[in-house]
């Protein structure tokens, strides 16, 4: 009989996909992120397509 193994645990896809690693990236990326924020407050709470879209302009600029 052999032992049993636990999993690894994985981080998520998007944070492997995505290490920052100059300066100039982290800026970039609180800057994306800052604009998400944003974004996002302008939206109704009710409004789905409007906090979609700031998802997905989070995506495209990051």
């Amino acid at each position: 009989m052999s032992p049993m193994t636990t999993p690894t645990p994985t981080r998520p896809l998007l944070v492997q996909e995505h290490v920052v690693t100059t300066s100039d990236q982290r800026e970039h990326h609180w800057d994306a992120v800052d604009t998400y924020f944003t974004c996002l407050v302008t939206c109704d709470l009710e409004d789905r397509e409007c906090s979609t879209h700031c998802v997905e302009v989070l995506r495209l600029s990051c």
